[in-house]
């Protein structure tokens, strides 16, 4: 997203003039100054005026983001390229639930499901490279930074394989319920969240545990490590518990979800977003300990993921088997896509962005599918 200041001013000639004074702030770099005309518009770009303080790039998403009324109208606001409407390329999939996707260094897709296998597609050709046999449902995937594929299971196991042969290289065992979702901390170490209300944290090297956070009252659904180092989790309990991994003590815990927290994110400004299965996102501030924003789902659809995409968008994954392009910003839904116009009552439980920008959705109803 680019963001620019912006200055009009009125002409007391026979029709308004406006002249544009723009500062481009792009990563806190040197700033520079320009005049914006027809001929000096993003890639050539028209510039539609509807009056001296709103205005529109065709093709470009336009937020206000501040005004400061003086005989100047003084506007801060930001663009960005529309996307066109997302349509499917095309679909794959399990002979049971899919239930977790991610993306693996090399490009390539990583699913599993509850048939007991992990697949690795090619997301171009949509062919299987390859199929690894569980012994059990899987339940979440995790890539590690060795090149090394992390599995959580229905049966309560973590186990760590070798992608190229399909071969486990190591099996974790220490939780009493079925493992819910795992991340990988910043020391190489391996979160995992459980059905039996607990995280467990792995020393992947000496294949053992180093401690168990206890706190939750229900099962653990997400977990991320902020630039901080803390560790953030999300369970069933509506509770976000935000914990020390060196003491496993827990910090601070945030009350506002009212059931069933499905996933975790922060943005760059430091900001927790929270998804949740009360059909709401809820925006924390982390240094206030509280809730500073919430949007209820337009349709009324629990949430399952929320991933930022590259462009400045969010693709949020609900209930209904529908997922949607969401500016958070504006609080606007872009785009409303079904996975499937049948069996309605599924959820999409994966969403991933690819090198090339397409993006891939998971569903209950068995399928992957790309997007673009």
């Amino acid at each position: 997203m680019s963001f620019f200041l912006c200055s009009s001013i009125k002409n007391h000639a026979k029709s308004w003039a406006l002249i544009f004074h723009l500062i481009y702030l792009f990563d806190l770099g040197p700033s520079k100054s320009t005049v914006l005309d027809k001929q000096t518009l993003p890639e050539g770009s028209k510039l539609a005026f509807y009056s001296d303080s709103v205005f529109s790039f065709p093709g470009w998403e336009t937020t206000i983001l501040a005004t400061i009324p003086q005989d100047l109208h003084l506007l801060i606001i930001s663009y960005r390229r529309r996307r066109d409407p997302l349509q499917e390329i095309r679909k794959f999939g399990h002979t049971e639930t899919a239930r977790c996707i991610c993306k693996l260094a090399d490009g390539t897709l990583a699913s599993g499901s509850s048939d007991k296998t992990i697949k690795i597609w090619n997301t171009s050709t949509g062919e299987c490279l390859q199929t690894i046999t569980t012994q059990t449902g899987v339940n979440c995937l995790c890539p590690l930074a060795d090149g090394t594929l992390a599995s959580g299971d229905t049966e309560k196991t973590v186990t760590i394989w070798n992608v190229k042969t399909g071969d486990p290289i190591t099996s974790l065992e220490g939780h009493t319920g079925a493992v819910q979702c795992l991340y990988q901390l910043a020391d190489g170490s391996l979160a995992s969240g459980s059905y039996d209300q607990t995280i467990i944290l792995w020393d992947l090297k000496k294949e053992d545990s180093i401690r168990v956070l206890h706190g939750h009252r229900a099962w653990v659904r997400s977990l991320i490590q902020p630039a901080d180092g803390r560790l953030i989790s999300g369970a069933w309990d509506s509770a976000i518990k935000i914990w020390d991994t060196a003491t496993g003590d827990c910090l601070q815990t945030l009350y506002g979800h009212e059931i069933g927290i499905q996933c975790l994110l922060q943005l760059p400004s430091g900001i927790l977003v929270s998804g949740a299965f009360d059909k709401t996102i809820k925006f924390w501030d982390l240094h206030l300990g509280k809730c500073i924003k919430t949007i209820t789902h337009p349709l009324g659809q629990a949430i399952y993921r929320i991933l930022p995409l590259r462009d400045g968008t969010f693709a949020v994954g609900a209930d209904g088997n529908i997922w949607e392009l969401w500016n958070f910003e504006t609080e606007t839904c872009i785009q409303t896509i079904h996975h499937t116009t049948t069996r309605k009552y599924l959820g999409i439980l994966g969403i991933v962005e690819l090198d090339d920008g397409t993006i891939a959705t998971v569903s209950e109803d068995n399928t992957i599918k790309i997007w673009g």
